[in-house]
């Protein structure tokens, strides 16, 4: 992250979500190899992508399904955030690992902006596969 800083990229976190876990059966997607589920992404990333001079890394954290944990509401499983995963085993003892992968900049002026978020969508999947 800090090299794309360094060159002069701008960070975004855009499809927020993104892994959330508690999407509906219909906001949730899968990669086209390893099957790993990822929500639909709003299309702001899609809007931001489209004006003049932004170019977009469309990037994936892998990993951070394990800062989540099963909980029981209303007779149904859910996962949860744990703020002990996240802040002790991960921040503090380092036993939670994650990898980032990046792909190519994308430019995307002159699409609409549901093609944009369709193609960043897309390209965030098949990064997915690769962890």
């Amino acid at each position: 992250m800090q090299a794309l800083l360094n060159d002069g990229f701008n960070l975004m976190m855009a499809g927020a979500p993104g892994r959330d876990f508690r999407g509906t059966k219909d906001e949730i997607i899968y990669s086209p190899l390893k099957r790993k589920a990822l929500r639909k992404f709003t299309e702001l990333c899609g809007l931001l992508a489209i004006l003049p001079g932004i170019e977009t890394v469309p990037l994936c954290i892998d990993g951070t399904q394990e800062f989540y944990r099963e909980v029981e509401v209303n007779g149904r499983k859910e996962m949860k955030f744990s703020s002990w995963k996240f802040f002790v085993l991960f921040w503090l003892l380092g036993k939670i690992k994650i990898k980032i992968i990046y792909g190519q900049p994308l430019v995307l002026q002159g699409k609409s902006r549901a093609e944009a978020t369709a193609i960043i969508q897309e390209s965030v999947l098949n990064l997915l596969d690769l962890s």
